[in-house]
């Protein structure tokens, strides 16, 4: 795949900077130092202190007058520097941001006759102008200031141009970074994996209203053509995400949102909408546990949802200018062999209006503590509960046709920086997290099928389930990084590593619960089926893959200022992803068709070569030309993985057609012992009528032998001018050049016979 992007923006500050990568969950200042005439001034003394926490960062300005404080957590800082003989100079409000190389000149005066000190109030130049990576930032205020009606900050990701939301409720991610699929983002928070490793989404998944508490997020930055070598496993974007800390205040927020049928307009036939409302609530808690040092924050959201559902009903048959007596009678008919031949207790309660639940508790708990002048450690843990009940479904089987989906997940993430000396910086970080997703039908006996009532031949439907039949997803991630920096004269050298071990359970199959097909109300009591379907196993158990993907990463960086206006980096990385179980081979298919089993994807030679340079066009940091050229490795949704593990035994496609009366020995097998069957689908019929035994059509997943990892080369051209202290303007021309992206083929079909010049060759 190959695309071009344009990007051009003019917009106030300090909303949307375009910045340069300091750190995943850390800022840096850059300080440039001179007297009066312009000449540099070495051995100045420069001290940053942030003025929520105290924290404080110092260092001394090399011969050319510059040095650079980093590992400065996010946040307003005042910078103060001071030289023997010059007179004492502070500059306060200066923004530093997630990911960025604030840059910040002084000119100190000769102080031979006073030494006295001056403090300036203003606002640092808020142009990279060390970086060429094309990236946006999303800042607490904006975070703060904006609506959000479903408390999730990833609402605000689609305020770049860089980003295509899918709004949909579905699995396989919820937006796309740079014109990749949604699975080729990668989501970081605190610098730590936040994705869902098995679907390629957020971890909770897209159906979960949000999975952080929109309190205990500080800010995050958007990242695509990101050239700093720290970060891998994406080809589209990284999204990446710093959460909020405590201050030396204590401090507190509560919030709450109310919404009912009242607010909401009738529905598409013009009826009243009853039953529905939404509450939201939310609250957070901060401040000092020792001052200056040691802070602590608590955060929590949590949403309460009802709508309405008005499934089938015997009004439905008897509404609208046409109505249908006998469709009625059939209808109430229906509801009677139900109860009475098949066991259902109170038939017609699930036809009744019903809502559905979608519930939602999200807690944060988040310590920062300043060890020593060496050490500073931070911990947090981010848990989420949801609950999805009486979804999904269709209006033709009521309730009884819905299900129940969970979702339950911890995070606990530490992170470690230090500072071994004036130009040794290290960040070891350290993740556990586990997501549980448990899925169930309301009922999972076979779903029984009338296909005509009354004179509209309307279908209605009781039980069964499509893909929720004993659905259980489980997956546990440990992930440990560290990066060590360096400052080597005009150097910046980079070195670290991470790796991710990463633990998948998934007992899945697609219409496990069988399927009953009835001509008529009167079949139905009858029991005379023309047709059962079902999924299953030839061994009678539900398919389950149980795997293991370990992935680990080196990489070497080098940040050369090759002159004062111009900035060039250089870096390599290298990514190994490997699935660590292997499937068994499959005999009958390799000699079926060809092909070879019992592989898995193994990634290796995944280096990726990075350089970007950054011109300051007239050294005030006003302007800047940027450029940079990478590559880059995806990741795989480990879905994919799954699917061949769960069809190491094959699962059958059992259909039955005929009718049981004639004594057709493929006809359905007979549901007269429905009411007595287990309630949890253990014993649903496994085969047709004749013997009962297990049969259908095999159905396989395999890996293609050589199968490889999403690549992806990137390269961008952009050029920034700042007008004043709150204006700029940016344009970016983004290439993206896409290979190996993975395709699912059916190898039943046949090849292509022939093709058409007038459709494109097709």
């Amino acid at each position: 795949m190959f695309a071009v992007l344009l990007m051009a923006g003019f917009v106030a500050l300090p909303g949307g900077e375009l910045l340069a990568q300091a750190g995943t969950t850390t800022g840096s200042i850059a300080v440039r130092t001179t007297d009066t005439a312009g000449e540099p001034l070495a051995a100045a003394q420069v001290v940053a202190r942030n003025q929520d926490t105290g924290f404080e960062r110092g260092g001394l300005t090399d011969g050319s007058g510059r040095v650079t404080l980093r590992l400065l957590p996010p946040g307003v800082y005042d910078v103060t520097v001071q030289l023997l003989g010059y007179r004492q100079e502070e500059l306060t409000g200066v923004q530093v941001t997630v990911g960025s190389a604030t840059s910040v000149n002084f000119e100190l005066a000769d102080a031979a006759i006073e030494l006295e000190g001056i403090v300036v109030s203003g606002r640092a130049q808020v142009i990279n102008t060390r970086d060429g990576s094309v990236r946006q930032s999303v800042s607490q205020d904006e975070i703060t200031a904006l609506p959000a009606l479903g408390r999730d900050f990833t609402d605000f990701i689609a305020l770049s141009g860089l980003v295509a939301p899918i709004p949909e409720e579905t699995t396989g991610g919820q937006f796309a970074l740079g014109g990749q699929r949604p699975s080729q983002t990668n989501l970081q928070i605190d610098g730590a994996d936040a994705n869902n490793s098995f679907f390629g989404e957020n971890r909770g998944g897209s159906r979960v209203p949000f999975t952080f508490s929109l309190e205990s997020i500080r800010e995050f930055e958007i990242i695509t053509n990101g050239f700093d070598v720290e970060f891998g496993n994406y080809s589209g974007g990284i999204i990446n995400v710093v959460t909020r800390g405590g201050t030396n205040r204590f401090e507190g927020n509560v919030y709450t949102n109310f919404r009912n049928d009242d607010l909401t307009a009738n529905d598409f036939l013009g009826r009243p909408v009853d039953e529905y409302r939404v509450n939201q609530f939310a609250g957070r808690v901060s401040g000092p546990i020792v001052e200056d040092r040691a802070f602590f924050l608590f955060s929590m959201d949590g949403q309460v949802r009802r709508e309405p559902r008005q499934p089938l009903s015997r009004a439905s048959f008897l509404e609208g200018d046409s109505p249908d007596e006998l469709g009625a009678q059939d209808f109430d008919r229906f509801l009677d062999a139900l109860e009475n031949q098949y066991g259902i207790e109170n038939p017609e309660e699930g036809f009744l209006p019903f809502q559905t639940r979608a519930d939602q508790i999200t807690l944060f708990g988040r310590v920062d503590w300043t060890l020593s002048d060496v050490h500073r450690l931070s911990a947090r843990h981010n848990w989420a509960a949801f609950t999805n009940a009486d979804l999904g479904g269709s209006n033709l089987g009521g309730r009884s046709a819905a299900e129940r989906l969970e979702s339950n997940s911890h995070s606990f993430v530490t992170e470690l920086q230090s500072v071994f000396g004036p130009g040794t910086f290290n960040v070891a970080r350290l993740q556990i997290a586990s997501e549980r997703r448990p899925r169930d039908g309301n009922e999972v006996r076979p779903r029984l099928i009338v296909d005509n009532l009354g004179a509209s031949n309307q279908q209605v439907q009781f039980g069964g389930t499509n893909f929720a039949f004993q659905n259980r997803l489980e997956e546990d991630k440990i992930e440990f990084s560290n990066t060590l920096n360096h400052v080597l004269g005009d150097h910046t050298l980079k070195v670290g590593g991470s790796l991710q071990y990463t633990g998948i359970t998934n007992q899945f199959i697609a219409f496990g619960a069988g399927q009953y097909r009835f001509r008529t109300v009167e079949d139905l009591a009858a029991f005379q089926p023309y047709q059962y379907t079902r999924n299953q196993r030839a061994d009678g158990q539900l398919p389950v893959a149980d795997f293991n993907v370990l992935e680990w990463a080196l990489y070497l960086q080098d940040e050369w200022s090759i002159t004062d206006r111009l900035t060039g980096t250089f870096g390599l990385r290298y990514d190994q992803q490997d699935f660590r179980d292997r499937p068994s081979r499959v005999v009958d298919l390799e000699e079926a068709f060809g092909v070879t089993t019992g592989v898995a994807p193994f990634s290796s030679g995944n280096f990726s070569p990075r350089v970007n340079f950054a011109f300051d066009r007239h050294g005030d940091g006003s302007s800047v030309l940027r450029a940079g050229v990478g590559y880059y490795f995806g990741r795989l949704p480990y879905v994919l993985g799954g699917n061949v593990e769960q069809t190491e035994l094959p699962v059958l496609a059992l259909e039955c057609l005929g009718s049981i009366a004639d004594g057709d020995p493929d006809a359905p097998p007979s549901p007269a012992g429905y009411r007595d069957w287990n309630r949890d689908g253990s014993n649903n019929p496994a085969g047709c009528a004749d013997t009962g035994s297990l049969r259908g059509i095999p159905t396989y997943a395999l890996w293609q032998e050589d199968f490889k990892y999403p690549e992806t080369l990137k390269a961008s051209l952009g050029f920034e001018q700042l007008f004043g202290d709150r204006t700029r303007a940016a344009v970016d021309f983004i290439f993206t050049d896409s290979r190996n992206l993975y395709t699912v083929r059916n190898l039943n079909l046949r090849d292509a016979q022939f093709t058409i010049a007038g459709e494109g060759g097709r």
